[in-house]
């Protein structure tokens, strides 16, 4: 199913997402590429004068060069003579992609778990991983779980195609930013933000973290469980869903060394999107195994697009806390980890105003939070739904921080 839902659901996303703004004036023209505004900024920027929050006013990572991954540059037909089923999988996704388009490739390794399900069925669960060249830690390497996206599937996150490419989607797009007079580069990335999971990967296991992508399984394998409606409701709850049962297989296997030497007292998590509401959820469930979490176009756990829904009573949507009816829930488990946000102005999928809840309301308690706000997408778009350049530095650097 995921070969139907990938394409549609990018083709939703860039509907809104590329929307160009009017080109700037001289008088205020920024590169498409600046850096973030940092928390620093004055306060006169209404999205700026919160401590820990960055509006991007461009869309570019720092780079730096391989040093402790196995990552590297080649070309898709390259990457087909060891792996030529996950070029084929990349396809079904992408379908316009061609074997002389330069990708990022992180090779990788897996391991199968049967995983105990409700009603006493099981599910055969699959978690691609890496561990870091060079020698670990005495305790082991430090451990980041990276949650998928809806239909983004686990292991295309060890792939990431770099450049414009010759397809139906990345024509419209182009054509529409050129008609308003933007520009379009060809050295830019790919236009889906498809490279930047894995530039994320390959800096993390070039800091020294060893790097998991486990599976989902709704939906033909395309999306979390943390947000069904009523999923904390039946079966016995989160305890016994089949993602929270897959959670304690991964920390069993970690515990067991099944992935390498790994330090299972120094886990972060992060996820776009469907991997965003699971960031959140692994962070409210397992706060005693995460040390921080970043969340990457999501929000709290149980909320779905603008509706949220309660562990407890839920009203049409609405939580009660007690007090009042609320969209978004309004206090948060004092023991919540650390958390970065990362989020499009524009994300009609994942409203920002969810995201600016969950934030606020772990901030107003005292948890420590980094908000970044990305206005601009790779081509001059309104930043929406979809992976940005800023991203493997600011959760590399904010995982460092808290290591």
């Amino acid at each position: 199913m995921h070969r139907v839902l990938g394409p549609i659901l990018f083709l939703v996303s860039l509907g809104a997402a590329c929307i160009p703004e009017d080109p700037p004036s001289a008088a205020d023209e920024t590169p498409l590429d600046a850096v973030a505004r940092e928390d620093a900024a004055p306060a006169t920027n209404p999205r700026s004068s919160d401590a820990g929050t960055s509006v991007v006013q461009g869309d570019a990572g720092r780079a730096a060069p391989p040093a402790a991954s196995r990552c590297s540059e080649l070309r898709l037909a390259e990457v087909r003579r060891t792996n030529d089923s996950l070029v084929n999988l990349l396809a079904t996704v992408l379908p316009a992609v061609k074997d002389d388009l330069e990708a990022l490739y992180c090779p990788f390794e897996e391991r199968s778990y049967d995983v105990p399900s409700p009603l006493g069925l099981r599910s055969r669960r699959t978690v691609y991983f890496q561990t870091p060249l060079g020698t670990p830690p005495s305790g082991g390497w430090p451990v980041v779980v990276v949650f998928q996206p809806t239909a983004y599937v686990a292991p295309l996150h060890w792939i990431g195609v770099k450049g414009v490419f010759d397809s139906p989607i990345a024509t419209t797009v182009i054509d529409r930013i050129r008609a308003s007079g933007g520009q379009v580069s060809d050295g830019e990335p790919s236009i889906l933000g498809q490279y930047y999971p894995t530039r994320m990967i390959q800096r993390l296991l070039d800091s020294g973290y060893a790097v998991l992508t486990p599976y989902a399984e709704l939906a033909d394998g395309t999306v979390w469980q943390t947000n069904v409606p009523l999923v904390d409701q039946s079966f016995g709850g989160w305890d016994d869903s089949k993602d929270g049962n897959l959670m304690e297989t991964i920390f069993a296997a970690v515990d067991r060394g099944d992935f390498g030497p790994l330090d299972g007292s120094t886990m972060f998590a992060t996820g776009m999107s469907s991997g965003g509401y699971m960031t959140s959820r692994v962070a409210l469930e397992y706060p005693e195994r995460f040390r921080a979490v970043a969340v990457q176009s999501g929000a709290w756990a149980t909320c779905l697009g603008p509706l949220c829904f309660a562990k407890s009573r839920t009203v049409l949507g609405a939580v009660y806390d007690g007090r009042q009816f609320s969209l978004y829930p309004t206090s948060m488990p004092d023991d919540h980890p650390p958390t970065l946000f990362i989020h499009g102005v524009a994300d009609f999928v994942v409203p920002l105003s969810s995201m600016e809840a969950y934030e606020n309301a772990l901030r107003a308690q005292g948890t420590e939070t980094r908000k970044v706000v990305v206005e601009h997408g790779d081509f001059g778009g309104v930043a929406s739904h979809f992976f940005f350049s800023v991203t493997p530095d600011e959760v590399v650097n904010w995982f460092d921080a808290h290591r």
